[in-house]
């Protein structure tokens, strides 16, 4: 991930499980494991995004449909 440093991340990624957007899985297990999903509400939040055609980085919604969901896609 280009430019975005693991504190930034996880900083980012708590603010948005506290706001109920994503959950967070933890596995216990060596070497340790997050998941993080989007929540209901986080799903809906897709929905205006997506309809804007001028969406993130003007790319409108190819970087939310592309396969790989790469973040590096959307700066």
């Amino acid at each position: 991930m280009g430019g975005l440093g693991p504190k930034v991340l996880n900083d980012a990624l708590r603010g948005l499980e506290s706001t109920g957007l994503v959950e967070r899985r933890a596995y216990a297990r060596a070497p340790p494991r997050v998941d993080y999903g989007l929540t209901e509400p986080g799903e809906a939040l897709l929905v205006p995004i997506r309809a804007d055609p001028s969406g993130p980085g003007g790319r409108g919604s190819t970087c939310l449909t592309s396969p790989n969901r790469d973040i590096s896609c959307c700066p």
